[in-house]
């Protein structure tokens, strides 16, 4: 069975090949035959992944993302992106509909529904009425009737002139009012300084819900700039219902929480580099802890790569290497050797040491074509070793213009 499902899904990937050339469409397309044990179980699959466009009297443009995969579990498929933009040139109005991407404070998320935009000058705004949804791997979270953020209404307006943007949106979420949001993003260029604002109050506790602001400069040491990046954080959960957003809010916990964080880059007389960052974190419930991490790039005459961090929370440590050298062996052919090694301690695991190493050869077969056969294992002391290894070929296609 799996023999069979193999050469139905390389047939499949042929047929759309040809099809989607054949009609002026233009895109890129991954294939990735791969056996790992990553969850657990050994598993062998065949996937598909493939973004295509397509436009018309630069009026009219159409996209398509969707993922294929056939494995020990059967036959898999996901649409992640389906969407049509029309637009009025003259009127500089469009109008998006479909599942398509969109980013705001919420996060980045793909929503199912329509948004109307205008831009005149300095001037822009959008509004949005859908369901958000998050896709990751074959696993597709959405909203649902009884969470507080359904039915999500959005309206956004933008200004720009020189040196300053201003971003002021609403949410309305029609099955729970009480998850109103406004939203507002300012940032502001001076000389050798930028300063960037973000904050979401939710209007039904008249509460500060998310905040951020951030500030980024540079110094001349030794005839060259230092960068330096300052951020604070916070973020309060106001409703006790756990929403689509702070499922997927990265500093996610109960009650307040809070995060500062500074990082310096510098740049060598010979290019290479370097990064030093630390972070802080607070909660009110949970652990609160610090990290600390420092990266080095070099690209002569191969591009070596080292980071090593450090994280402390509580009970919970973790010391991270990490080591990968990219290297050309010819005109088509690009290596990249990676290593690492971790230690990591926690309550629920004794201390468990891993060291890991991967190499990937990548072959340029075709302009627009390219072939990649990679390999990882990662030996540990508290848990499974883990394997990957496989072979994925990526293909960009750019058709002729097509006037049915």
């Amino acid at each position: 069975m799996w023999k069979n499902s193999g050469w139905l899904a390389a047939l499949c990937l042929v047929c759309l090949l040809e099809s989607v050339q054949a009609a002026g469409w233009l895109g890129h397309l991954e294939s990735r035959v791969q056996a790992d044990n990553h969850y657990g179980e050994h598993d062998q699959f065949i996937q598909h992944w493939g973004e295509f466009s397509y436009e018309h009297n630069d009026n009219l443009q159409l996209g398509i993302a969707a993922a294929a995969r056939v494995g020990i579990a059967g036959i898999e498929g996901q649409l992640q992106q389906a969407w049509l933009r029309k637009t009025w040139p003259h009127r500089k109005y469009s109008l998006l509909a479909g599942r398509f991407e969109q980013a705001d404070l919420s996060g980045f998320y793909a929503l199912d529904g329509a948004r109307l935009e205008h831009q005149r000058e300095q001037w822009s705004w959008r509004a949005y009425a859908g369901v958000r949804r998050q896709i990751e791997y074959f696993v597709a979270q959405t909203e649902k009737p009884d969470e507080p953020s359904h039915a999500l209404l959005g309206l956004e307006t933008e200004y720009k002139h020189k040196r300053l943007s201003a971003r002021l949106g609403f949410e309305h979420h029609a099955t729970n009012p009480s998850g109103d949001l406004f939203n507002l993003d300012i940032n502001r260029q001076f000389d050798k300084l930028h300063l960037s604002t973000a904050a979401s109050l939710d209007v039904h506790h008249h509460q500060i819900e998310h905040f951020l602001i951030r500030a980024q400069s540079a110094m001349d040491w030794s005839e060259r700039p230092v960068h330096f990046t300052f951020s604070y954080e916070t973020y309060q959960p106001l409703n006790p219902l756990l929403s689509f957003r702070q499922r997927f809010y990265r500093l996610y916990a109960r009650g307040r929480q809070s995060g500062l964080s500074a990082r310096a880059q510098y740049k060598t007389q010979k290019d290479d580099l370097w990064r030093v960052e630390g972070r802080k974190l607070w909660r009110d419930f949970g652990d609160s802890g610090y990290a600390v991490s420092i990266d080095w790039q070099s690209h002569k005459p191969q591009r070596w790569q080292s980071r090593l961090d450090c994280l402390t929370l509580a009970d919970e440590k973790a010391i991270n290497w990490f080591v990968a050298l990219e290297k050309p062996l010819s005109s088509r052919h690009l290596a990249t050797f990676s290593s690492v090694i971790q230690w990591k301690h926690s309550q629920l695991l004794k201390p468990n040491w891993a060291t890991g190493a991967s190499v990937n050869l990548k072959y340029k077969y075709q302009r627009d074509m390219f072939i990649n056969f990679f390999a990882e294992y990662i030996a540990q002391t508290q848990m499974d070793n883990q394997y990957q290894l496989g072979i994925q070929i990526q293909y960009d296609f750019y058709a002729k213009r097509y006037r049915p």
